[in-house]
Parts: C-alpha cells; sequence; structure tokens
C-alpha cells in the first residue's frame, strides 16, 4: 500500500510514539508540503521496509532522531537528517510508482547531521548537491554519486565501502562540485574494506585522496572512463593493512 502526503502544511505525530513499520513493495509518497517524521523526537523507523519518493519542493525533516530505514529513495524534494543514521535498500530497492526493481534515483538534498548508509542489493543514485555532515557507509549493492557529497563545507568525516559492495564516483578530486565534495584527504577518510571504488566519469579525472585498504580492495573504470593518479601531488595518505603506499 501507499502512504500519501499532499497539500501545503506539515503533517506531525502527537507525544505518543508514532512506528512506521510498512511493508516491503509499499511506499511513503510526499508530494507537497512537509512530513516531519520525528516531530515528538521518538518516532520509530527502526523496522520500515517502505520506499519514500520526496517529490521536488516538499520535505521530509527530523527523520533520524533514532536510526531509520528505508527502501528506495526518489524524488527531488528535501530530506533532513537528525543525529543518526539513515539506511536506503533494506528491501533491496524493490520497484514502485518512481523507480523500476533494483535501481532509485533521488535528485534531491540530503541534509543535517546524520550519517548515511547504503545496504541491500540494488542501486541508490544520489543526482543532488548532497549536504548531509556525518558518515557515508556503503555495506551493500551500488552507492552510485552523479551528483555528490558533502558539497558545502569542508569535513572529516568517514567513507567506508565494505566487502563485494560499489561505491561509484563521477570525480574524485576536490571541491563542491566534485562527487565526494570537500571530504578531506586525512588517512582513514577513505576506507575500503574489500570493497570496490569505481569511476565512471568520461572526462580525465586525478584522484586527490588518501585511502585505506583493508583486504583487496578495488579500484576499477567503467566504461570510457578516465582515471588519472598524479603520484607528485596525490602521493597521500595511501595506506594498505597500516601501511604507507608509495605510488
Amino acid at each position: 500500500g501507499s502512504l500519501l502526503k499532499t497539500g501545503a502544511g506539515t503533517v506531525i505525530w502527537g507525544s505518543a510514539a508514532g512506528t512506521f513499520n510498512l511493508l516491503a513493495g509499499s511506499l511513503i509518497d510526499v508530494q507537497t508540503g512537509g512530513f516531519d517524521a520525528g516531530s515528538s523526537a521518538n518516532e520509530n523507523w527502526t523496522a520500515n521496509l517502505s520506499s519514500l519518493n520526496v517529490a521536488s519542493g516538499a520535505t521530509v525533516s527530523e527523520l533520524t532522531y533514532g536510526n531509520a530505514q528505508i527502501d528506495a529513495l526518489t524524488g527531488a524534494g528535501s530530506v533532513g537528517l537528525t543525529g543518526n543514521t539513515l539506511t536506503l535498500g533494506v528491501a533491496n530497492t524493490l520497484t514502485n510508482a518512481y523507480n523500476p526493481t533494483g535501481i532509485a534515483t533521488f535528485s534531491g538534498i540530503i541534509s543535517g547531521g546524520g550519517s548515511l548508509t547504503k545496504s541491500g542489493i540494488g542501486t541508490q543514485i544520489l543526482a543532488g548537491a548532497n549536504t548531509y555532515s556525518v558518515n557515508t557507509t556503503v555495506s551493500g549493492g551500488n552507492l552510485k554519486i552523479t551528483g555528490g557529497i558533502y558539497t558545502d563545507a569542508y569535513r572529516t568525516t568517514v567513507v567506508t565501502v565494505q566487502g563485494g559492495s560499489v561505491l561509484e564516483l563521477n570525480t574524485w578530486s576536490y571541491g563542491a562540485s566534485q562527487s565526494l565534495g570537500m571530504l578531506a584527504a586525512n588517512v582513514g577518510c577513505v576506507v575500503l574494506n574489500n570493497g570496490t571504488i569505481r569511476m565512471t566519469n568520461t572526462v580525465a579525472t586525478s584522484y586527490g585522496r588518501g585511502v585505506t585498504h583493508n583486504g583487496a580492495a578495488t579500484h576499477d573504470e567503467s566504461g570510457t572512463a578516465l582515471w588519472t593518479i598524479d603520484v607528485v601531488n596525490d602521493n597521500v595518505n595511501w595506506t594498505y593493512n597500516n601501511n604507507s603506499i608509495a605510488l
């Protein structure tokens, strides 16, 4: 089934804890106005399996007073995090009215003081200029960043790619328009635990961040992607199993 939000106002919940426990294949569809996902700071999203669509101009706020989870994230609106982790792909990115099975695109903005985790076997695409401020983890499937994360300010947070998972980037330099935005080049800011980072750009990009490799981590290119490493300027903060790598 679906939960549809329309109208210009914002829906909030009473003081008693609201529990969101929709089944896999269902949809929360915020078409207009606001949807306050944690208006009493005690709402429970930890068992939710539904997808979430946030249309352009619509907002979902206060989503992570506690850890929250959804399946596919689609639309072009705004999603605000509050302190904890939002996990995407929890039902393997099932089909709904806004995405086919296995792939979902969100071109809006995820903001606020929370972390983002991609789980499951599907692909979640982030096409907007996201500004959430804490960690990013790819623990399952593919997180494809065609827009950017950390696009608003310098960050020393951690991007982790676990074994069997893929992080796809268009670019890997530093700056607001880059896939990893203004993420620092510090040791431990990018960690590959047997995971894969894949470049998908068609214009040459120069890698400029340190990365920590734990186990058989993989760097590769997709299609006609062009990826170069400047061993003079980019030879910083690369490690493998706690040992420095000389490029």
